[in-house]
């Protein structure tokens, strides 16, 4: 029996959250690569964007006519992008679905809450968690209104351990304070990350551009060349020390010449001092290139100008790893830290080599998260100073790159592997699916609680609360809906100072925003054009705002105040006329 179609989400969209630009970034590498996959493997033509403004949706229409060109992407012809404002997400009950590119999916479950509490459901991905923004985020599921149909994706195991870490934290806290049994409903399912495999597979014409950067590198074809692809930031990403000394071991075991590329960008001079001064002093028997990756077509062929692949990463930031999986998907064999993610996606022995790690117990760590929580640590330095305490088997890091230096026939074995272990597991063609799986699941546990409502949804918090219900002890008295009185603005004043505007909305229900209502289709908010410039709330009720402010009942047809004669406007210059005044 054929599976129901999957909701097509609207998708909260920032342009920053997926473009790489000329940085590489992380999170962002990993949102355009998941969004080209959603694209190319998801079955959709139509995708509904939500953005404070229509901009936002056009970049995500640009995007998707720039990836046309691309290989391992090519969206359908005709594909279609709806902007859905951020005042009309209640609309999503149309969907069923809100995507967000982050974990951050309380602010969501709270506007959910006072549109339709069955209406959609909300599902994220945890591409980092260290910050304190983040943490805080994860911490909101608890007291927000989630439901156990939404989900926040991790990308590992890592990541889900650490994320129950803090949930079930902040449930002992709210238990010891209040009582009860809090725990949070959002499902927590590990989908790994993604690749787009056939943009790095090593055709003969990546390889000769590969042989071409080598000898623009000066690295001969006996040498040895091992890569890093990623930001060199001591701090944020990658110390360089554990690397320059497990390559300098190598380089005194093997009689072949070692080279290490650095493919990547440093984020100031302190980092690149770092990396330049480190290199020197540990590791004076390494040829050591520093490659600009803010160059696209470097970033492209710089796989297949590499023997192996060295990422010795120790650093919080890390939740998943993406460039490994870029590097096996290329034919590259790896070596790597025994690290959160890497763990999931590098099979020892196999596709490459890990070297163990390991880390102070709980609780070792309470005087650095105070002084971070307390400012007294930026960001930088919170990583930094949990990174200093991690320890890594650097000898075993650098018996291995030796080992597949000096073996060609084991790194050509390990890089087939890996490429075999990419096309199962991480190509986005059969990553978007499970994507597509959980989507359906959580669909079903919602129309099922909807079908089954035992109420317990209308008590809608503090939060966002009817500003006439906040400040109801600050005037004399309330209005009834049956007072007929002005309000006292008097004609004299200057237009401007009693203008609104009318995307503020005034005090009524808007009747497509009650739980009790379907609502207009998103296709007729929306109309079918690829971009709609729609969007704000209309409101229809009991204030009429003009040169003066009037209650009235909502049966009162609108009062428009006589306008003085304008006067005609000079000959020669232009002028907009509004036809319905």
């Amino acid at each position: 029996m054929p599976s129901s179609p999957p909701p097509n989400p609207v998708m909260l969209f920032r342009p920053e959250a997926y473009r790489v630009g000329e940085r590489v970034e992380g999170r962002q590498a990993a949102g355009e690569s998941f969004l080209k996959g959603l694209v190319r493997h998801g079955g959709y033509e139509q995708f509904f964007v939500a953005s404070p403004s229509v901009k936002e949706s056009k970049a995500f229409l640009a995007l998707v006519d720039q990836w046309r060109d691309e290989v391992g992407t090519k969206p359908p012809e005709g594909t279609k992008v709806v902007h859905v404002p951020y005042a009309a997400i209640h609309k999503a009950r149309q969907t069923g679905l809100v995507w967000r590119p982050d974990p951050l999916i309380g602010e969501f479950a709270w506007w959910r809450r006072r549109a339709d509490p069955y209406g959609f459901s909300i599902c994220g991905v945890a591409h980092t968690t260290a910050s304190d923004r983040v943490v805080n985020g994860l911490v909101d599921m608890l007291r927000a209104p989630t439901e156990t149909w939404d989900a926040v994706i991790c990308p590992s195991r890592a990541v889900q351990g650490m994320i129950k870490e803090v949930l079930d934290a902040e449930g002992a806290y709210l238990k010891e304070r209040f009582g009860g049994k809090p725990s949070c409903p959002v499902e927590l399912p590990v989908i790994p990350l993604g690749v787009n495999e056939d943009v790095f597979a090593p055709t003969d014409q990546r390889r000769e551009a590969g042989r071409a950067l080598r000898r623009r590198l000066n690295i001969g074809d006996e040498d040895v060349a091992a890569l890093f692809v990623g930001r060199l930031a001591a701090k944020r990403k990658l110390n360089p020390g554990p690397t320059c000394l497990a390559l300098q071991q190598a380089a005194e075991a093997i009689d072949a010449k070692l080279h290490m590329m650095w493919c990547g960008w440093f984020r100031d001079d302190k980092d690149k001092n770092a990396f330049l001064d480190t290199a020197r002093q540990v590791a004076p028997d390494v040829v050591f290139h520093y490659v600009d990756g803010q160059i696209p077509r470097v970033r492209e062929n710089i796989w297949h100008a590499a023997d192996l692949f060295v990422a010795l990463v120790d650093n919080i930031q890390e939740t998943f790893g993406l460039v490994p999986v870029e590097a096996m998907a290329a034919g590259l064999p790896v070596v790597a830290t025994d690290w959160d993610g890497f763990r999931d996606t590098i099979e020892d022995g196999v596709t490459g080599m890990t070297v163990a790690t390991a880390m102070p117990p709980p609780d070792a760590g309470r005087r650095t998260a105070w002084r971070y929580e307390c400012f007294y640590l930026d960001f930088a330095e919170y990583l930094h100073a949990i990174t200093q305490t991690v320890w890594m088997d650097i000898g075993a890091a650098g018996r291995a790159i030796a080992k597949l230096a000096t073996d060609v026939d084991l790194r050509a074995r390990m890089g087939a592997a890996g490429r075999d272990r990419v096309a199962r597991l991480y190509d986005w063609r059969n990553i978007i699916p499970q994507y597509q799986d959980l989507w359906r699941e959580l669909e079903t546990r919602r129309l099922a609680a909807a079908e089954a409502d035992t109420g317990g949804h209308t008590q809608q918090g503090g939060r966002a609360l009817d500003p006439y219900r906040m400040f109801a002890s600050y005037p004399s008295a309330l209005w009834r809906e049956d007072d007929h009185r002005v309000l006292g603005a008097s004609p004299a004043l200057p237009k401007d100072v009693i203008a609104f505007s009318p995307r503020l909305g005034m005090p009524s229900q808007d009747p497509d925003f009650s739980a009790g209502s379907d609502g207009a289709e998103l296709g007729a908010l929306l109309p079918e054009d690829s971009i709609t410039e729609g969007g704000s709330i209309t409101d229809t009720g009991w204030i009429t705002l003009a040169r003066h402010l009037r209650w009235r009942d909502s049966g009162d047809p609108p009062v428009r105040p006589e306008k003085k004669a304008r006067k005609p406007a000079r000959k020669g210059k232009a002028k907009t006329v509004d036809a319905a005044k």
